[in-house]
């Protein structure tokens, strides 16, 4: 796996070599502008599922009450922004690796490349996979650290302030992996095999 500064651009060449072999495109989105427009709708259902997660530790509702009925306050901390800004640039980051490390063969993969952005993070491969390890690869993220750190944080009595902060902010990034999902699982059919190609997706 490689990292690289932006996502790869489609390949015309490998897409027509792709149709000629039989291989049926996907429909959905042709741009990232366009992914996350329609993946709004998931946005909700992402939050939602993260809300539930945390509720029997923390009830996120009570301070927006309080907000509501008393108002705000607050003082800046330089040095807690910035340890908030690194935390959330590290999760992004691992966000990232746990969707590229469930490609067959991650580490030495010269078809996979993974990288962080201002507008987010990213993981790209043209590796062929299955139906259901794309299903996976695309909610695994999200299983691990909206659900499973949401739990387990909330189970040790860790659940602070900056932990649910990360938690939400990786639930309303997966939102687009949510459509990734809902679109492979309606569209193609069991026991096919699925390839990529910067923002189509081909399947047989």
């Amino acid at each position: 796996m490689k990292f690289v500064k932006k996502m790869p651009r489609t390949d015309k060449e490998l897409s027509e070599k792709l149709t000629v072999q039989g291989w049926k495109k996907l429909k959905e989105p042709r741009s990232m502008q366009m992914a996350i427009l329609a993946s709004l709708p998931f946005l909700l259902l992402s939050l939602g599922l993260a809300y539930f997660v945390i509720l029997p530790f923390y009830n996120l509702l009570v301070p927006i009450r309080d907000f509501v009925e008393n108002g705000f306050s607050f003082s800046i901390n330089l040095l807690g922004v910035l340890g908030g800004l690194a935390a959330l640039y590290a999760y992004v980051t691992l966000h990232e690796l746990l969707h590229g490390m469930l490609v067959p063969n991650w580490l030495k993969s010269d078809k996979t490349f993974w990288g962080v952005t201002v507008q987010g993070g990213f993981v790209f491969t043209t590796e062929e996979l299955s139906k259901s390890r794309f299903l996976l690869i695309s909610i695994f993220p999200y299983l691990v650290l909206t659900v499973g750190v949401g739990l387990l944080c909330g189970l040790l009595g860790m659940l602070s302030s900056l932990v649910m902060l990360l938690i939400i902010v990786n639930a309303a990034g997966s939102c687009v992996d949510f459509l990734s999902f809902a679109l492979i699982a309606a569209q193609v059919p069991n026991g096919c095999r699925i390839i990529n190609n910067g923002f189509e997706t081909f399947y047989r």
